[in-house]
């Protein structure tokens, strides 16, 4: 990149841009962005819309797999929420509707504190722990929801809600339950969608479960809302509190940019961040819900904390199709098309620090805007300045920085800024492609 390409003022050669005219002839009905067709393409529920829909996704698997409402959580959970994949049991016998206390009178050696104990809990396997050795194993697990008889190491019986309830052990299932159903149903619409439909003898009705469309939790502080998306296709969401963010990420809006790139960007931007070189290195954003994720040693197997995603440290890949890999060797590793890291070169540094400034003043008058127009018109300049350093010198990139200093022309005017701003964004569309 030439210290000319810097200079945002700088002429340019006119004759490098035939393309020009054709964009900005471009038809645009409305000086508006959106248009009523696309909000059909995703709904924002409250909490109450979405305790209405989990109940109804429990009681579809209650009464077609025949089990108690308890059971059919465990199974919706253990099968992420997946019906195709649930067994067509009349009743599940890896899982107990709840526990009970042992009535004998004889004293017997707990197994986890190795103490006799006549107080006695288990479940119909009868691998029977002392009381206070089960419900200490409750509490120290009350954020777990796939938890296994602890009496025997061998013994896969599996504990419901109601064991909780029988032992009075106190925690917010109900919210545990929303969070799995959330982070289950992108990743059927993510991982498995293709497989799905094109897997025409898999098993259940048209109407199976497992056709529920994708759920994300707004992601801006002590909002309520939650986005379900209709189509696939769909990234830029807002929820009913005009919260706009990416319903792949969670992130701010960031165009065509790929979300792990966007996210090391934006991180990159953060002045603390920035000043923790170490973070680096040592943490990673989980790639399911995006949870930052620290790891100082041991494999390269992690489990994420909030959502239990298992992945590969190196890759960001799941684990699940690491089949042969080495835990401290991956041979998947992806590479970035170039790296947005800070470079120890001082001139490449200042260059970076001058998108960054860039970034951060037009990202700012996008916030604090109160056009619609004028506030998608800075974040295409935003990002499309992202866009210009990530780049390597391509006739585009010249393209893109001139259409970007008209867009800025257009805004003081307050002429054709609409128009320029959708002509940039689709250029940007159809030009760039970033990937990891």
């Amino acid at each position: 990149m030439s210290d000319s390409d810097l200079d945002l003022d700088s002429d340019v050669n006119s004759n490098s841009f035939s393309s020009f005219d054709e964009l900005d002839n471009s038809e645009l009905e409305s000086e508006e962005f959106s248009s009523d067709e696309e909000l059909d393409h995703y709904i924002s529920h409250n909490k109450s819309d979405m305790n209405s829909i989990l109940q109804s996704v429990i009681r579809q698997c209650t009464e077609q797999k025949q089990v108690h409402e308890a059971v059919a959580c465990v199974l919706l959970i253990k099968y992420q929420f997946d019906t195709r994949n649930i067994p067509n049991l009349k009743s599940s016998t890896s899982i107990d509707i709840t526990g009970q206390y042992d009535s004998a009178s004889n004293i017997i050696l707990c197994p986890v504190c190795l103490e006799d104990s006549e107080m006695r809990y288990g479940l119909s396997c009868n691998h029977w722990v002392c009381t206070d050795c089960f419900k200490q194993y409750l509490e120290i697990n009350r954020n777990e929801l796939l938890l296994k008889c602890p009496g025997n190491a061998k013994c896969s019986k599996l504990i419901t809600n109601l064991v909780y309830e029988d032992l009075n052990i106190s925690r917010d299932y109900s919210m545990l339950l929303m969070n799995a159903f959330i982070t289950s149903s992108n990743r059927i619409n993510s991982d498995n969608a293709r497989k799905l439909k094109n897997d025409k003898s898999t098993k259940g009705d048209s109407n199976d479960i497992s056709d529920n469309n994708s759920f994300r939790l707004c992601p801006f502080p002590d909002c309520e809302y939650t986005i379900e998306r209709l189509l696939n296709t769909e990234k830029v969401v807002q929820c009913s509190s005009n919260h706009n963010f990416c319903f792949d990420c969670g992130s701010i809006p960031h165009l065509n940019i790929q979300c792990e790139i966007a996210a090391e960007w934006l991180a990159l931007v953060d002045e603390d961040i920035r000043s923790q070189s170490w973070i680096n290195d040592f943490t990673k954003q989980c790639p399911q819900c995006r949870t930052r994720i620290q790891k100082s040693e041991g494999c390269n197997h992690m489990s994420c904390s909030n959502c239990r995603y298992q992945f590969c440290w190196v890759c960001s890949l799941s684990w699940a199709d690491h089949s042969g890999n080495s835990y401290y060797i991956c041979s998947k590793v992806a590479n970035y098309k170039k790296s947005i890291r800070p470079s120890k070169d001082k001139k490449e540094d200042a260059k970076l620090q001058k998108y960054i400034k860039l970034f951060e003043s037009n990202l700012s008058m996008s916030n604090s805007s109160t056009s619609d127009v004028l506030k998608k018109s800075y974040e295409v300049l935003a990002w499309g300045y992202v866009i210009v350093y990530m780049s390597t010198e391509t006739n585009n990139r010249i393209i893109l920085e001139n259409l970007l200093q008209r867009l800025i022309a257009d805004i003081d005017q307050n002429s054709n800024v609409a128009k320029r701003s959708r002509a940039i964004h689709d250029f940007i569309s159809n030009e760039f492609e970033f990937k990891k």
